[in-house]
């Protein structure tokens, strides 16, 4: 009740208090005014009694001033419990739309199907807008798609290839090669059957005008004929041409040695040897 709001345990004590007001010699209300003030137990309804000037503070006043501010309280609680219902109705509401609406797997299939297959951009309306359609993937070699939307096995990165080695230059090959960013230019090649895989030396590729700071970083384990580990610079991607035929690969750079070599794969690719070549130089293993 508003009285117990107050501080009020006893209700008697409020009846007499209000037959008081009125009536009964001045002595008598000012000491139930008193033990009125010192038994509330509200220290914010307490404060704004006292807050009333000395003159002004009857009994009658003091009552008015606390039920009115006990009223106010009840009014302010009963009015957040119901905002606290309506918060949680919105709550609930929020989580099963969110179970519905905001499937994150639902929305990742929703942009997969709006991406490009090829690019990985925004779906073209047309399949020949897409600007990847000339372009080759760099993991399987195919042309029509990047390397990170190819659907192919990715490559696995060769831990230890072994480079052959010619002796004789009467077996020096002229294919025409464009390196790096450099332009095309005709290159002297040694085609190696014993090679797992395409060497240039660092002054060869200073020839054709590519620098070695430009180089990517070479994760190959590179060995000699005689299992030697060499070093390498770095890659290059390269595409050689011969005779119509075409190849593309990654240059492995070496500071030093015999080169440019062709490896068994390339001279294949540019129709140096039959597909299928069966004799393999120089492979210690």
């Amino acid at each position: 009740s508003i009285d117990e709001s107050c501080g009020y345990d006893v209700n008697p004590t409020c009846k007499v208090c209000d037959d008081a007001c009125g009536h009964g010699d001045e002595l008598q209300q000012e000491r139930l005014r008193d033990r009125l003030i010192c038994g509330l137990k509200d220290q914010a309804i307490q404060q704004k009694v006292l807050a009333i000037p000395f003159k002004d503070l009857t009994l009658k006043k003091a009552l008015e001033v606390c039920r009115v501010e006990a009223a106010s309280k009840e009014t302010q609680a009963s009015l957040n419990k119901s905002e606290r219902q309506v918060n949680r109705l919105k709550e609930r509401s929020s989580y099963k739309k969110g179970k519905i609406d905001n499937n994150p797997l639902s929305k990742s299939a929703q942009k997969a199907d709006e991406r490009c297959s090829n690019c990985g951009r925004k779906k073209h309306q047309k399949p020949d807008q897409c600007w990847a359609r000339d372009k080759d993937c760099n993991n399987c070699g195919k042309t029509g798609h990047l390397k990170h939307m190819c659907r192919s096995e990715p490559k696995k990165e060769v831990n230890r290839m072994t480079i052959g080695q010619v002796k004789t230059s009467d077996d020096l090959v002229k294919i025409t090669a464009k390196i790096g960013n450099a332009d095309h230019q005709e290159v002297e090649w040694l085609p190696d059957t014993g090679a797992e895989c395409d060497v240039i030396t660092a002054d060869c590729l200073k020839k054709v005008g590519t620098k070695v700071k430009d180089l990517r970083k070479d994760k190959a384990e590179l060995c000699g004929p005689d299992q030697g580990r060499l070093k390498s610079l770095g890659k290059v991607t390269a595409t050689l041409e011969r005779e119509g035929m075409k190849y593309k690969t990654e240059l492995h750079v070496l500071e030093k040695g015999t080169g440019p070599i062709l490896s068994k794969a390339g001279c294949i690719a540019l129709g140096l040897i039959p597909t299928g070549w069966p004799h393999v130089v120089n492979k210690l293993h």
